[in-house]
């Protein structure tokens, strides 16, 4: 299928894509069964990896060959100082982020079943790695051919998505969860990826198909679709 989407002419722009929003540190346990309370239990496997919706995407467009660069927020503790490292690893631009002083970069735990690949996830961001649309570089923002944005700083995502738009950079978003305010940073974005119960919470329509459509009808979208 061809994403009914035109990029952003290149011209002076110094990257293909930019992404503004979440990192993380994701610690994955991989277990047989999710536990029942009050038991114990063996853990198959557990690893550390850095993770968040907007960084991992940027990771994801940079191994495919994309200029890809990310703005975040990381706190100043060993887990921050390893996510920042493995996005530049991997070639994607720093620049514009910020290490919060006196803050633990945002962790999850991740109880991942082995038998069906559900996952539980358990997690925990340090108050001051909230962005703001007074700290949106906005330079940064649009030095792109196209921004994604995710939904956990929803009003700093807004803010980034109306000035893209407003030199002709499309938007794009991986939401998740129904927050405050989400409807605004909808309206700002030109192709909405959700996940799978995103829009029946929205709408409140129970068929995903119907739901994504009235998604659509709502908010414009060029492209409305679930993972």
């Amino acid at each position: 299928m061809r994403i009914p989407l035109e990029l952003a002419s290149r011209g002076s722009r110094l990257f293909d894509v930019v992404g503004l929003g979440l990192n993380t540190t994701d610690i994955l346990a991989v277990v047989d069964g999710h536990p029942e309370p009050g038991v114990k239990g063996p853990i198959q496997n557990l690893v550390t990896r850095p993770g968040g919706q907007a960084a991992t995407a940027m990771t994801a467009c940079s191994r495919l060959g994309w200029t890809a660069r990310y703005i975040g927020r990381f706190g100043d503790d060993p887990n921050g100082v390893a996510g920042l490292q493995s996005l530049r690893e991997v070639g994607v631009d720093v620049e514009a982020c910020e290490t919060i002083q006196g803050a633990t970069n945002a962790l999850s735990l991740i109880l991942v079943d082995a038998l069906t690949g559900q996952r539980t996830v358990l997690w925990s961001r340090h108050a001051k790695l909230t962005m703001t649309p007074d700290t949106v570089p906005v330079v940064a923002v649009c030095s792109g051919r196209v921004l994604l944005v995710d939904c956990h700083d929803i009003a700093a995502a807004t803010a980034a998505a109306r000035c893209a738009r407003a030199v002709g950079i499309p938007t794009v978003i991986d939401v998740e969860k129904v927050r405050p305010g989400i409807e605004a940073l909808l309206q700002e974005i030109d192709m909405i990826i959700t996940a799978q119960d995103f829009p029946g919470q929205l709408t409140g329509v129970g068929d995903l198909g119907a739901a994504l459509r009235v998604m659509k009808e709502a908010f414009g979208a060029t492209l409305v679709c679930a993972t």
